[in-house]
């Protein structure tokens, strides 16, 4: 092909060109393409784990070792603890964005923290998982408390529900009451509530999840039957069945579940396991 032949290709198929450019340009950005469908999982979905050992271990191993006195009058050490709680949770381990809560009226060493899972049909209705974040209660081990709510809030990272799911940790016995105010005056309903209080006594495990339902012991009933059909065979079953002197007050349910397998870090996993099931039954009612 000669100089000549050439210059007159180039001198036709420039124009062409760029004309097909500008025609492309111009349909892709009144219909752009969507890609919505073929995008990878967010870092959330990604960084989800199922209720595991080592990790269990991991958190039991930071919480009985470097944080392992944490009482209400150590304002440091609940710092360290809110601190390492926010790390674990938050955006470059599990994904979530750490909130904090606390009532004007509580000490400032009180804080609360919390991350949320949104609800896909019904946000503003919300169950509550929490456990207590100190070393000062005495009916329970705040350690494979804190521990367990750990392992559950992992296990549903980037896995929306019908219902909001928030998973809180608090210090002090007042946390409760302060965490539902909190997320009662963002204007939501505290659809049903569970305190998890985890107590290990002569190389049994003894949780007792506190149960508050919204109006009835309906929601109350529901958990203790999810739950107690997928806890492992050689659990117990817990003596009589939780109720409600007058379901309308709102007070507490508590189901107390004894397990003695090889370890209470087992039995911890067991109950986390059974835990992840009846959360997802019941946030999807």
């Amino acid at each position: 092909m000669t100089q000549r032949t050439l210059f007159r290709w180039l001198l036709v198929g420039l124009p062409i060109g760029l004309a097909l450019s500008v025609i492309a340009s111009l349909y892709l950005y009144y219909h752009p393409l969507d890609f919505s469908d073929s995008r990878p999982a967010g870092p959330s979905t990604l960084m989800r784990k199922s209720p595991a050992a080592p990790d269990l271990a991991g958190y039991l191993r930071v919480l009985e070792g470097d944080l392992a006195q944490r009482p209400l009058s150590d304002p440091l050490a609940l710092t360290r603890t809110t601190k390492w709680l926010e790390s674990s949770l938050g955006i470059s381990n599990m994904g979530y964005t750490v909130q904090a809560m606390s009532g004007a009226e509580a000490p400032h060493t009180e804080r609360d923290i919390f991350v949320e899972l949104p609800g896909r049909r019904e946000p503003g209705n919300v169950i509550l998982v929490a456990a207590r974040s100190d070393t000062d209660a005495e009916l329970s081990d705040s350690n494979l408390s804190v521990g367990l709510l750990l392992t559950l809030a992992n296990a549903f990272v980037g896995t929306p529900q019908k219902r909001t799911l928030v998973f809180a940790w608090y210090p002090g016995a007042a946390g409760p009451e302060r965490l539902r105010q909190g997320l009662v005056a963002s204007g939501r309903t505290v659809f049903g509530f569970v305190d998890l209080r985890v107590k290990k006594e002569n190389n049994t495990l003894a949780p007792n999840v506190l149960v508050t339902p919204r109006q009835t012991d309906n929601w109350a009933r529901a958990l203790t039957s999810a739950l107690l059909a997928r806890l492992p065979a050689h659990w117990p079953a817990p003596t009589g069945a939780p109720t409600l002197s007058d379901p309308r007050s709102g007070q507490v349910v508590s189901l107390t579940l004894t397990a003695s397998p090889a370890g209470a870090t087992e039995a911890v996993l067991e109950l986390a396991r059974a835990l992840e099931g009846t959360l997802q039954v019941l946030a999807n009612q």
